[in-house]
Formats: C-alpha cells, structure tokens, sequence
C-alpha cells in the first residue's frame, strides 16, 4: 500500500523518483520506518522540497490522528 502512494504513483505519472546526484529533492525523513507501521508517518523528522530543509521541521513532530465525528460518521454509511 505505501508503495502504491509513492514510487508506483510516480511511474503511473512518468515522473522521476528516488535520490540522485543534482536532482531536486523532495522528501520526508521519517523518526522510523513506515514499513513496519504506517502511523510511522506521522513522525516527521525533516521536509526537505526542492533541495531545501523546509523551517520548523528539524524536530520530530506528531501529527495527531483525525477524529470522526459520531454524526458525520453515521452521514458516511449508504442508505437504504
């Protein structure tokens, strides 16, 4: 599945992935490995987009989880 995301969405689209000597990068440092959990990607240790270490990202940061809702919740199940 994580894959699906990434680099299979990247060949689908034609566009060039991985880390390569002058290419722009752009990607996450993760605090561990999202193969083992993919809550793991909600521990961001560095953005770096178009070669640049994005500000405010240097500390492992949590993205805490969505909450539904009960109401919106029940709104998302089909009708009879």
């Amino acid at each position: 599945a994580l894959a699906a995301g990434t680099t299979a969405a990247a060949d689908f689209l034609g566009i060039p992935w991985g880390v390569e000597r002058g290419a722009p990068a752009n990607l996450v440092v993760l605090e561990q490995s999202p193969l083992s959990a993919i809550a793991h990607t909600r521990r961001i240790v560095h953005v770096v987009h178009q070669g640049q270490l994005v500000p405010g990202a240097g500390v492992v940061r949590a993205i805490p989880p969505r909450k539904t809702v009960g109401r919106a919740r029940r709104n998302l199940q089909p009708t009879r």
